[in-house]
């Protein structure tokens, strides 16, 4: 072999070498996976990537989802299924896996409980009633009714998630009385209530949140 032959042969090694270590050559895949906190005992949170089969998970702790993905190909990981009462945020969930098909180990899901609304009626006459509506703000058709009977902590039967936004309104004041005018048809509330603290507003933490009327 001449040298110009063997000059060509070591320069074609050295420079696939170096295309090698700049990034040339085979790619690898990587595993996506993480770290679920906060999930309630009894309950599962449902986890997808890109779209594809749920991974259903059951207790708090590492996770991996089977198969790979390819070198510069992306992932995205997101909540299929929320657990019952509470909801678990994605964070580090989307990325690009790196040229040397590093595995994915840092997604993290984080799970709280949801909020109760609760209703305190202060004042309200023995026998006497009051009805009330919660709406969602951010979904008007989405609402739910309550009727308090008492001084005690009513709860709507419904809880909400962090970012709710969320107003209390009352339907039907306790009892009403007949005007004594014939024939008149009006009608007085035997009793008037209205809110001491706000009524409306957003979940901002797994804190219970609970609103007071006043009835005179």
């Amino acid at each position: 072999m001449n040298r110009t032959r063997v000059m060509a042969v070591v320069c074609s090694t050295v420079f696939a070498a170096m295309l090698g270590g700049c990034g040339g050559g085979n790619s690898a895949n990587a595993t996506i996976g993480g770290n679920v906190t906060g999930l309630a005992a009894g309950t599962t949170v449902s986890l997808t990537n890109n779209g594809g089969t749920p991974l259903t998970l059951s207790a708090n702790g590492g996770f991996t989802f089977s198969g790979s993905i390819a070198s510069n190909d992306g992932y995205d990981v997101e909540v299929s299924t929320q657990p019952t009462g509470q909801t678990c945020s994605v964070v580090y969930g989307s990325g690009i896996i790196n040229y040397s098909g590093t595995d994915v180990t840092d997604v993290a899901v984080n799970c709280v409980a949801n909020t109760s609304i609760g209703v305190v009626v202060n004042g309200l006459n023995a026998g006497n009633s009051v009805t009330f509506t919660m709406t969602l703000q951010n979904d008007a058709s989405n609402t739910s009714t309550l009727t308090v009977t008492n001084g005690a902590t009513n709860d709507f039967p419904v809880l909400l998630p962090i970012g709710t936004l969320y107003n209390v309104a009352i339907t039907t004041q306790p009892g009403v009385v007949a005007i004594p005018l014939p024939g008149s048809g009006y009608t007085l509330p035997v009793q008037v209530c209205s809110a001491t603290t706000a009524p409306s507003g957003g979940v901002i933490s797994s804190t219970p949140i609970v609103v007071d009327f006043t009835c005179n």
